[in-house]
């Protein structure tokens, strides 16, 4: 009998001893859609339209903000080579009023992005002097080995696109690169040894 309650007190205190198992329930995968961001696309024909409308607005001579705020609502949905067209025409009226480098270049970048591989180029050569020109003028401001790499990138520049539309922009670029290298900006003995008008030989190897 004793042994009986014994078995049964045990059997009471395992029971109560196991812990529940909670089995886990499944949560229910809901998927949501994702917004689609459909870019609008123009036929040629609305395009060229738009072209039309911008070049009567430099013909018109209508404000700089304007005739940007024109370009901002569109370049988006403009092939490139069209993009191309207004951003090398943009730039050439904009110098027109006499911005600073820094300012075409940060006028423009904004349109690097829809363009061709060329003036993708020329845009980052532009920027570059847009950052820091690499003269005030009278001397160098940068270091020669700066000078000298902007000097190889716009070379490799016409090198790329020797029929390109930029490419006697960007030559311009390179001549005074190479120029202000060799003889210097204002003072064509800047990279000579003093009292001489030899040029230093680590100029010449920097060439």
């Amino acid at each position: 009998m004793k042994k009986s309650i014994l078995l049964l007190i045990a059997l009471v205190l395992l029971t109560g001893c196991q812990k529940k198992v909670v089995e886990p329930v499944e949560e229910e995968v809901v998927d949501i859609e994702e917004p689609q961001i459909v870019d609008e696309v123009l036929s040629r024909e609305e395009q060229t339209e738009i072209l039309k409308n911008y070049y009567g607005m430099l013909s018109s001579k209508s404000a700089n903000e304007e005739i940007i705020k024109l370009i901002d609502e569109n370049v988006f949905k403009l092939d490139e080579d069209i993009v191309d067209e207004i951003v090398i025409s943009l730039e050439d009226h904009l110098v027109l009023s006499n911005p600073s480098i820094k300012e075409l270049s940060e006028t423009l970048i904004k349109y690097k992005d829809f363009s061709s591989a060329e003036v993708k180029s020329y845009l980052d050569i532009l920027d570059t002097e847009g950052q820091k020109m690499f003269s005030d003028g009278e001397t160098s401001v940068i270091a020669l080995n700066e000078l000298t790499t902007r000097g190889l990138e716009a070379e490799v520049h016409l090198r790329n696109f020797t029929n390109g539309k930029t490419f006697n922009k960007v030559k311009e670029y390179f001549s005074a690169y190479i120029y202000a290298a060799i003889q210097g900006v204002g003072n064509p003995y800047i990279y000579a040894d003093e009292g001489s008008s030899i040029i230093k030989q680590d100029v010449i190897d920097n060439y």
